[in-house]
């Protein structure tokens, strides 16, 4: 299913978090993983609105992220040292940030292609028009933009 431009902004955002949550864990804070099964949880809750299949992606590192609150080791972690709950769960919710944070981009990144390529058109388009003169006529002509904008898409 293709994204809108406000859905896109929407995990833009949620990503937008993330150096947050990096901060968190370089910090050593104890809140840290609580903080990301918040933002699992809230990713979750927004691709289900834009019904994006990456949902199941993020919810089985969330569960990464269970397994290792409830002291079991992670395969996909490797620890040094005495494998302790802390370095468990530091460990999984780095190794689970990581891989959300690339499918949420592998989501939006063909959308993000597409908005590119529309406003390098719109520049190209815009440039065009001011070289032939249609934007100065249409600005003369028409006071409000609704009626400049009705002017240039006759031309």
């Amino acid at each position: 299913m293709a994204l809108t431009l406000a859905q896109v902004d929407e995990i833009a955002a949620h990503l937008r978090a993330v150096p947050a949550l990096v901060d968190r864990l370089e910090e050593r804070s104890v809140d840290t993983y609580e903080a990301a099964l918040r933002w699992f949880h809230a990713a979750e809750a927004m691709l289900q609105r834009t019904r994006q299949p990456v949902v199941a992606q993020l919810a089985s590192l969330r569960s990464l992220l269970v397994q290792a609150g409830r002291g079991q080791p992670v395969p996909e972690v490797e620890l040094t040292g005495r494998p302790t709950r802390r370095k468990l769960r530091d460990g999984a919710v780095q190794y689970a940030i990581a891989r959300a944070s690339e499918a949420l981009m592998g989501a939006i990144q063909p959308r993000l292609d597409q908005l590119e390529e529309a406003d390098r058109l719109a520049r190209q388009i815009s440039a065009v028009l001011t070289v032939k003169g249609h934007v100065a006529a249409c600005t003369a002509a028409a006071p409000d933009h609704a009626t400049r904008v009705a002017c240039l898409e006759r031309r």
